[in-house]
């Protein structure tokens, strides 16, 4: 049986670029940072604006919360950018191996 599938991948890396791929993945995640950095910076400035004296962003639990959790997807994302690296190296060694540009 032969069955045929189709897909988007890079042909730089040799990495698949599907839905759910981790190319994908680290993009979505990557916005998703950006969108919760700015979603703090928009908290932060609200804060200040409602309560300008007394306002810390120390005590602020919700904000501490928040910004322990986006760590923790930083973070994430830095091991996914990793393992993408070594990926993109592990196939250029299997090329260069085998004779392919």
């Amino acid at each position: 049986m032969i069955a045929s599938w189709y897909s988007h991948y890079d042909k730089r890396t040799g990495l698949i670029t599907d839905f759910g791929s981790c190319l994908g993945r680290l993009a979505s995640g990557k916005a998703q940072v950006t969108k919760a950095r700015r979603c703090i910076e928009q908290h932060i400035t609200d804060r200040r604006a409602r309560y300008p004296l007394f306002y810390d962003e120390s005590t602020d639990t919700e904000l501490v919360k928040y910004r322990e959790k986006l760590d923790r997807k930083i973070e994430n994302l830095r091991l996914m950018e990793e393992n993408i690296r070594s990926a993109v190296e592990n196939r250029r060694r299997e090329t260069a191996s085998m004779g392919i540009p």
